[in-house]
């Protein structure tokens, strides 16, 4: 009876095994965001054009990232199974993943810069920085994707030397953005209290909705550059890339369909929830009494008073027309 071939024992844990987790997440959090998509089509059917249109790229785009993901897990556990050299290249699929990422990332980056610039038209500065920020990081994503293409066809790039410099440096970008980004909303949300009882809880529902969904994708890229530092020779870091644009897409979702909620929960509006019409920019003044009106379509509402001062403009994770802005 003839011996059995040795079979060549492969830790795959910190390789496939992260991607495997990483493939799995990216999964459910693309439910989610399909979940979250179907929603605000159906709850939010007068919003721009462009916003609609802004969310379909976006789900398109975290669709072709699952896709290609999943074709990675694919070849390198079914067609390559048993063949350990496969490990030592990057095949289409996941070098074709980063690219959607940083895509998805830059414009989510751009949109929520757009916020603050439209919350406080004096951090034009700060919003001309941030735009430089999330295109250069966008830039050097794609740098980063020409270097893991170059360092896996080692055949023909025997002195090939990826820039290790590269991967920290995108990620410190996207955390930095993600965290300023963050402050300067929630910030400038605090400068607008107005001591009116319902207007205050509105700014704080929008604070907390603000945090919650600027947060996630931030701690997925402090967890995805901890892993570059510290295992930069395994894929440990795939676990947290494969979720980051998911966490963007879902917490741009989020925003925009919490309209309904924070409407609801500060009461006066539950009457225009039935046809969508909620509030799409929310005014206040700096003193006085309160009067309001009707919140149809882009309406806005405002608490004001003859002693008003100039009015300060509040979007926070509210959608804002183009036509109530003068844009």
């Amino acid at each position: 009876m003839s011996a059995s071939p040795l079979v060549p024992t492969i830790n795959l844990n910190p390789s496939m095994g992260a991607v495997s987790v990483g493939v799995l997440c990216a999964a459910i959090f693309q439910g989610i965001t399909t979940m979250q998509t179907l929603f605000y089509y159906t709850t939010y059917p007068r919003d721009p054009a462009f916003l609609k249109a802004l969310v379909a790229v976006l789900w398109i785009l975290d669709a072709l990232s699952l896709a290609m993901l999943s074709y990675t897990l694919y070849i390198y556990l079914v067609l390559d199974f048993m063949n350990p050299s496969a490990l030592e290249t990057f095949n289409w699929g996941m070098t074709t993943e980063p690219i959607l990422a940083n895509i998805i990332a830059c414009a989510v980056h751009l949109f929520l810069t757009h916020r603050i610039w439209m919350l406080n038209k004096r951090l034009a500065p700060l919003a001309i920085i941030l735009v430089i920020i999330s295109l250069v990081t966008t830039g050097f994503g794609f740098v980063g994707v020409y270097d893991v293409v170059g360092a896996s066809r080692s055949s023909s790039n025997a002195n090939w030397v990826p820039r290790a410099w590269v991967p920290t440096t995108i990620l410190s970008l996207t955390t930095a953005l993600d965290l300023v980004i963050t402050f300067t909303m929630c910030l400038e949300l605090y400068k607008s209290r107005t001591g009116f009882k319902r207007s205050d809880k509105m700014i704080t529902l929008l604070t907390a909705y603000t945090i919650s969904s600027g947060m996630l994708p931030a701690l997925m890229s402090i967890g995805s550059l901890v892993s570059e530092l510290v295992a930069p020779q395994t894929l440990a870091t795939e676990a947290f890339n494969a979720v980051i644009s998911k966490a963007y897409i879902n917490g741009l979702l989020a925003t925009l369909n919490s309209r309904q909620s924070v409407a609801s929960q500060t009461g006066g509006f539950e009457h225009h929830l039935p046809d969508s019409q909620l509030i799409s920019t929310v005014q206040f003044r700096a003193a006085g009494t309160t009067t309001h009106g009707n919140s149809t379509g882009s309406t806005p509402f405002e608490l004001s008073d003859k002693k008003a001062t100039e009015p300060v403009l509040i979007n926070g994770p509210q959608d804002y027309s183009p036509s109530d802005q003068g844009v």
